[in-house]
């Protein structure tokens, strides 16, 4: 495994970067640091997570919720 110095690390931003095969036909990496594992580009997205933004955004301009609520229901 060489070095690969194109992207930083996504979760302390260190240029130390090895290389580490391909997943879904994206570059998989591992940080010579923390040793956090990514994939280069990734724009995977939670679907959950897209949904509960807009229904909490929908709502609080609507003025039917507070943050309170979102909080309860959301469980966070």
């Amino acid at each position: 495994m060489g070095l690969f110095y194109m992207v930083d690390c996504k979760n302390c931003l260190s240029e130390k970067i090895i290389k580490g095969g391909f997943v879904r036909g994206k570059f998989c990496c591992v940080c010579g640091e923390c040793g956090y594992c990514f994939v280069e580009g990734d724009e995977w997205v939670c679907e959950k997570i897209v949904a509960k933004k807009v229904m909490c955004v929908l709502f609080y301009t609507l003025g039917k919720g507070s943050f309170r609520m979102f909080a309860k229901i959301f469980n966070t």
